[in-house]
């Protein structure tokens, strides 16, 4: 892990920065948002979404390969301010997120377990969203939600050494399980 890296989302954290999070070693998408939790092996970011703050998303510290502050000018860090950006920043409440563990364990008891996953199974780049029905220090039970709405009759099992990202606490989410079949 890139001490310098972890050295610079520490301080973003601090004053509130909205940073551009590049993983260039995967085929995934950038991400942006204001860093509000730094743990030993996780980030958690208070996700951008065009001006407005949207969940989080956590990943791994050790994916990053570089960061951007996206409000170094004047013309964005104004933006920022009088849409609110640094004021709504928080923490999610979680008691910990030092790593994948902790984090769905926070995740079960504050968010009802509600998250989409993406993580690397067989070197294929895998999506699921769910609800978490059991986690122990190895894997994550997810009861998976389909593109329809209904609940996967089985639980899909994943290993936490292949997560790469969690998001959770977003609108996206939130809509899903208002209307997803509850059988």
């Amino acid at each position: 892990m890139n001490q310098e890296i972890v050295a610079q989302l520490n301080r973003a954290r601090e004053k509130r920065n909205l940073m551009a999070v590049y993983r260039d070693r995967l085929e995934v998408e950038d991400c942006s948002g204001i860093p509000v939790a730094v743990g030993r092996q996780l980030l958690i970011l208070h996700r951008n979404r065009d001006f407005l703050l949207d969940g989080y998303l956590a990943l791994r510290l050790e994916d990053i390969t570089q960061l951007e502050q996206m409000d170094e000018s004047d013309f964005i860090r104004r933006v920022c301010g009088g849409e609110k950006l640094y004021e709504k920043a928080a923490a999610p409440r979680l008691t910990s997120a030092e790593d994948w563990f902790q984090l769905l364990g926070g995740v079960k008891g504050s968010f009802g377990g509600w998250l989409a996953v993406e993580c690397l199974s067989e070197g294929e780049l895998c999506f699921c969203l769910g609800v978490i029905s059991r986690l122990d220090v190895n894997f994550l039970q997810l009861r998976q939600v389909d593109a329809d709405g209904f609940r996967h009759e089985e639980d899909t099992t994943i290993p936490l050494q292949d997560i790469l990202t969690v998001s959770f606490g977003d609108r996206y989410l939130e809509i899903y399980k208002k209307y997803t079949n509850k059988k």
